[in-house]
């Protein structure tokens, strides 16, 4: 099985494409006005004009409900005071530090913080002993930071120092052994309530919209599913939920009609699920108004069909040209059968078709080999190549496809080469995908057979066992 699976995903196909130019077969074709006149009656319903809908909705996002967010400056120093650290930069400090690395660190440590003690100079003995390149040169000075900007065990040691000029004992840390002096005690400051109001006012409407958003919408939700008929009832349910502040943001609006091939409309009628849901046939014939469909956290919409328009067909003058185009590949589409059925016959002889070149209805490619793990072909071309049959030895086979867009082709396949080269790696891999289809066949066959023999019982009386006891229920 591997050794064939091989076969196939290794196989080369030599192949040349011929291609057929289908603007030399549409040349000088004309249509007459009753020839689009006869073709419109019979063909009505392909020319038809997009269904409509109008209706009515409700659209509603957390920033819309942000005036109806009512508060007191007691709500405000309340919410400064809850998060006093947003509005606190806390104390920094800055250090120089002697990093020691190696087996020896502690040792060499503790000679360092001899030498200290004995006043040597911090600086000097950093620029000689420290093995931290970016701060040695600078006498083991480093940026100031917080405590909670460091590593635990040097922000620890640091912050126990209790004045600038005092040097810690050597400390352990991921990166070493560090003896740290401390520099400066850069003190805490704090944005009084008045400095900060504006931004207290900011996040609290932000918080609180998002409060207000979600009980609008779950009142919406419930009201307009209680009273399918209208969306006016959720609407002022919804404005009266907040008693002391009534409010108008919540709105029905009446969206005039929306075809069903519209482009390039506006959020949220520009999203998939709205449109779906604009056009869904249940919803049109029950006349209910629609589920709440979410846009995200912050946003939602509720809609309620009011009138539908059917496709109708196109009157002849809107689609005449459209006609005359058709008519037009059809009949194009005619002469290349006809041609393409003559290069393939001519082919199935033996003969070259290579004279039809110069007469500008065909291009033919240069030969291109092929397989099916190393391919830089189009997907499409690929696929029809590897579909031709085998060629008895000598002879070579051929076919024809049409495009996605309408052009035809001809493939000639020349030659199949199996060369398979050995690869240990590839054939573990196969071995393994094939092991777990079978797996999963088998699988499948285990699951179906359990299926068909099962006894299912729903316990409708919706008692249940307390204890092997209780069987008796």
């Amino acid at each position: 099985e591997v050794s064939h699976l091989t076969d196939l995903l290794t196989e080369k196909r030599t192949y040349t494409m011929v291609n057929v130019n289908k603007a030399k077969f549409t040349e000088n074709i004309s249509v007459s006005d009753k020839e689009i006149a006869d073709y419109y009656e019979a063909n009505k319903n392909n020319y038809l004009q997009a269904d409509k809908v109008k209706f009515s909705y409700i659209y509603l996002t957390s920033d819309d409900v942000k005036s109806d967010v009512h508060y007191t400056d007691d709500d405000l120093l309340n919410y400064y005071n809850l998060h006093s650290e947003i509005y606190t930069v806390p104390e920094k400090r800055e250090i120089s530090h002697i990093l020691l690395t190696g087996d020896d660190a502690v040792e060499k440590a503790k000679e360092v913080k001899a030498k200290l003690d004995a006043g040597a100079d911090f600086a000097e003995l950093a620029k000689q002993y420290s093995q931290d390149p970016s701060s040695a040169q600078n006498g083991g000075r480093l940026p100031a930071f917080a405590s909670t900007n460091q590593d635990k065990s040097i922000a620890n040691a640091t912050f126990a120092l209790v004045k600038p000029g005092d040097v810690s004992d050597p400390v352990q840390s991921d990166f070493g052994v560090h003896i740290i002096k401390l520099n400066t005690i850069i003190p805490a400051t704090s944005k009084t309530f008045s400095e900060s109001k504006d931004d207290v006012i900011r996040r609290y409407v932000k918080q609180l919209s998002q409060e207000v958003f979600l009980d609008k919408r779950q009142i919406v939700s419930d009201i307009s599913f209680e009273n399918p008929d209208s969306l006016d009832l959720a609407a002022k349910e919804a404005n009266a939920s907040d008693k002391e502040h009534p409010s108008e943001t919540v709105k029905v609006q009446v969206h005039d009609y929306i075809a069903s091939d519209a482009k390039d409309l506006p959020f949220p009628f520009s999203e998939k699920a709205v449109m779906d849901k604009i056009f869904d046939p249940e919803l049109r014939e029950t006349g209910v108004n629609s589920d709440v469909i979410e846009l995200g956290q912050n946003a939602f919409v509720v809609v309620h069909i009011e009138d539908y328009v059917a496709k109708t067909p196109k009157k002849l003058e809107e689609v005449k040209d459209v006609i005359k185009a058709d008519i037009s590949d059809e009949a194009a589409k005619s002469k290349i059968d006809e041609y393409v059925n003559g290069l393939l016959a001519s082919l199935s002889k033996g003969e070259s078709i290579e004279n039809e070149v110069a007469s500008g209805k065909i291009t033919i490619d240069s030969p291109r080999t092929i397989s099916r793990l190393e391919n830089k072909v189009d997907e499409e071309v690929s696929k029809n190549v590897f579909e031709l049959a085998h060629a008895e030895k000598g002879n070579i086979n051929f076919g024809r496809y049409t495009g996605k867009n309408g052009d035809v082709y001809v493939l000639i396949l020349d030659s199949v080469e199996h060369k398979a080269e050995q690869d240990v790696s590839r054939d573990d891999f196969l071995t393994q995908q094939i092991t777990v289809m079978k797996s999963r066949a088998d699988t499948f066959v285990l699951t179906d057979s359990a299926r068909s023999d099962a006894k299912i019982e729903y316990n409708r009386t919706k008692k249940y066992l307390k204890n092997s006891s209780d069987k008796g229920e």
